[in-house]
């Protein structure tokens, strides 16, 4: 079901390639057993290099979303807030703190730059920011985006 959505929402989203590629099983994003551990690393990344290009080029570049004509969900990740960020740091002075802010920072443009996008072109879309969460954000916050789903669903004409 999980693997249905996503290649769904990605095939919506005009990503039939990464549609495809996404239709893995749950326990292969997150089985470890790939990972060698060698002198604190976790070794070579197992993402899909598909993926992988859909997460870091693909975002880049501003999406066409002109031919949905239908409603729209669109969940988000979102930062939590930048206190609770820097926390993961040992930020040893203030040049760390404003390196760190402005990366941050950055990120949070990104995401709010999607928005409008997606909101420019489709007015009536429904975006929730899920704080936190991570690219698997159906697999980290399963029941957020459950209970998103299920109430879009119920705004749809039957």
């Amino acid at each position: 079901m999980r693997e249905t959505l996503v290649a769904l929402g990605l095939a919506v989203l005009g990503v039939p390639t990464l549609a495809r590629t996404a239709l893995q099983t749950e326990s292969s994003w997150r089985d470890p057993s790939p990972h060698q551990v060698r002198w604190g690393s976790v070794g070579e990344s197992t993402m899909n290099s598909v993926i992988r290009r859909a997460i870091t080029v693909d975002a880049r570049v501003k999406r066409n979303f002109a031919g949905i004509h239908v409603p729209v969900l669109a969940i988000d990740q979102t930062q939590r807030p930048f206190e609770r960020v820097a926390a993961e740091y040992d930020i040893r002075n203030e040049q760390q703190r404003a390196a760190l802010r402005q990366e941050y920072t950055a990120v949070r443009l990104m995401y709010k730059r999607w928005q409008q996008d997606l909101l420019a072109a489709i007015p009536a879309a429904r975006i929730v920011e899920l704080p936190g969460a991570n690219v698997y954000m159906f697999l980290s916050n399963e029941a957020d985006v459950l209970r998103e789903i299920r109430a879009f669903a119920a705004t749809l004409p039957r």
